[in-house]
């Protein structure tokens, strides 16, 4: 019975995580006018290459570890290890963003403004996903 139910609950926070979005296309494409939603889609595009970047998919890392190493020390620091090393390149990522952001808003349209917390909001995001790793 408790097999039934925890699939239950995790068919329907999945279906909702998924349906979400797609129920909101209808409200956003008549909000958004068609050039601010591909600002919106390039924004996303950057934000996924900013995740990539700092994050360095260090989940699997963290999961591959965790079954294979039986101390906890050595999992703690390997945590604490990661988010340093994600800070390392989100602060690297950072500066170069900073240096280009006025060549990147003339190509793409998007303020530099936006360009340099996109770093900081993938470190944030990175970190929140080991953490729940």
């Amino acid at each position: 019975m408790n097999f039934f139910k925890s699939t239950l609950i995790y068919l329907a926070s999945s279906m909702f995580a998924k349906g979400l979005p797609f129920l909101l296309l209808p409200y956003i494409t008549r909000v958004l006018e068609p050039e601010q939603f591909g600002l919106a889609a390039i924004f996303m595009l950057v934000y996924s290459v900013f995740i990539a970047l700092v994050g360095s998919n260090s989940q699997t890392a963290i999961s591959r570890i965790f079954y294979r190493e039986k101390s906890k020390v050595k999992f703690t620091n390997l945590i604490s290890n990661l988010i340093t090393y994600n800070l390392i390149l989100c602060c690297a990522v950072f500066i170069l963003t900073y240096t280009i952001s006025p060549y990147l808003e003339s190509i793409l349209g998007i303020p530099s403004a936006y360009f340099i917390v996109l770093p900081l909001i993938a470190l944030f995001t990175v970190v929140y996903q080991q953490l729940l790793t």
